[in-house]
């Protein structure tokens, strides 16, 4: 097992491969050991029509995260000499073994591992597939994977972060086992109309009553460079951006999942997470769009079409969906729902995530990065006046109504003159609830 250092990332991985860069704390590129490592290649490659895989392997000296100095850091690692590596911009699990993980890196391609179950350690790393450097995206068919490995998986090119030195993608691949230990790759019929995108999420859905192999995807940009540094951006790609469909089988083309606002482009409205989650309302899709929010549609279930509804309030609400709770059912005044997003020009959040707990796919959790706005007891940043890096909001029906987990506070109106006191009541993720107690938190008094 490699013993690794953190780069700027908020994703681990026990691997490092080749012609992965990291980041400084400041954003700028670690750019020597790749150079090193181009360097070495070229001196040991006579033509540059050939490839040869040289991880995984760590960045030997390569630069971490200030952070990671020694006494201030990952077990006071000292930052000369360690061994570090690239991004994982995916991880996958086989649901038949928990143990078997394919890993797609930012710029290593794919690989995959069997871990020892009394151990944790990694066995022999093997490459799956070398179409493309950057993987941004790994869904499998479920009923291809056993205990050993998924026989089919899809594979989504490019790394959608828009950071400085991600990599755009080719497309979508369909890898499957050739039953000996290797694999064999094709390019899903009509994705090459994403070369030059990059691919965030795939989603495995079959309609209902068919073996095709339907699938969902957001197509996101392929930038290789912010507006921090001079800007380098692939034109984007034929398809444009957005969620897309394939209905597998004999299909050739991907349709545009239709969206109730303008089309995507490089400043808004850009799609990021995309989740198949099994409520109990039925099977539906969640994807949210920079700039404008979270968007739900059911596939199965008394409430299936092809409306994409959304579950942020302050947006405009196509026929057929119901309008976003603002207000929590039985508590007036208590702020509840998903922000408003706010106009293009000034936008109250940039990217946002979505997951559901495993024991309970009716509760979701979806965060909110960037926020220029205050939303209920989430100040400002007092430095920059940026708003709030993080806002976790969670669903417990489904999507339907939303909390700020992070809200401390709710509006009373009280009579002048009179005193008023309160008191709270802790409740766990179990359902505890804490005894009421003998006294109260807080006392006050109305005076005009």
């Amino acid at each position: 097992m490699w013993r690794i250092a953190a780069t700027r990332v908020s994703v681990y991985t026990l691997v490092g491969l080749a012609f992965a860069a990291g980041c400084h704390g400041d954003g700028t590129t670690q750019r020597n050991s790749t150079e090193q490592l181009v360097s070495q290649r070229s001196a040991l490659v006579a033509s540059e029509d050939q490839w040869f895989p040289i991880g995984p392997s760590p960045i030997a000296n390569g630069l971490i995260d200030s952070l990671s100095g020694a006494g201030n850091g990952i077990g006071g690692i000292n930052a000369t000499g360690v061994e570090t590596t690239g991004r994982a911009s995916v991880i996958f699990v086989n649901p038949q073994n928990q143990f078997q993980v394919y890993v797609g890196m930012a710029a290593g391609g794919l690989w995959t591992t069997v871990f020892s179950t009394d151990s944790l350690s990694p066995g022999d790393w093997r490459q799956l597939f070398q179409e493309s450097p950057a993987i941004g995206a790994i869904e499998a068919r479920p009923d291809s994977c056993d205990v050993n490995e998924c026989a089919e998986i899809w594979v989504g090119t490019g790394e959608g972060k828009l950071r400085r030195e991600t990599l755009y993608g080719s497309g979508i691949y369909d890898v499957q086992s050739n039953g000996d230990g290797g694999f064999f790759s094709s390019l899903v019929p009509g994705s090459d109309a994403f070369s030059g995108g990059s691919i965030n999420d795939i989603v495995y859905a079959p309609a209902a009553g068919s073996t095709d192999a339907r699938l969902f995807a957001t197509v996101f940009p392929g930038n290789t460079s912010s507006a921090h540094a001079a800007t380098v951006t692939h034109p984007a790609p034929a398809s444009g951006y957005g969620v897309f469909r394939w209905d597998g089988g004999t299909t050739t083309t991907w349709a545009r999942e239709p969206v109730p606002f303008g089309a995507p482009n490089n400043n808004h409205y850009l799609p990021g997470d995309l989740r198949k989650i099994q409520t109990s309302q039925g099977t539906a899709l969640f994807v949210g769009f920079t700039n404008r929010g979270l968007y739900r549609r059911f596939l199965t279930g008394a409430n299936a079409s092809a409306n994409w509804c959304p579950l942020n309030t302050g947006v405009p609400v196509p026929a057929g969906c119901p309008t976003p709770v603002a207000t929590c059912p039985g508590a007036a005044g208590v702020p509840c729902g998903l922000p408003a997003p706010g106009p293009d020009n000034a936008p109250s959040f940039d990217r946002n995530d979505i997951a559901a707990s495993p024991s309970n796919p009716d509760t979701i959790y979806a965060t909110f990065t960037s926020c220029s706005f205050t939303y209920t007891s989430i100040d400002k940043n007092s430095t920059n006046g940026i708003g709030c890096p993080l806002v976790l909001f969670s669903s417990t029906n489904g999507g339907t109504t939303w909390t700020n987990t992070q809200a401390t506070g709710v509006n009373f109106t009280g009579i002048a003159g009179h005193t008023y006191r309160f008191y709270t009541r802790a409740k766990d993720y179990a359902g505890n609830i804490e005894a009421t107690p003998s006294g109260p938190d807080a006392t006050t008094k109305i005076v005009l």
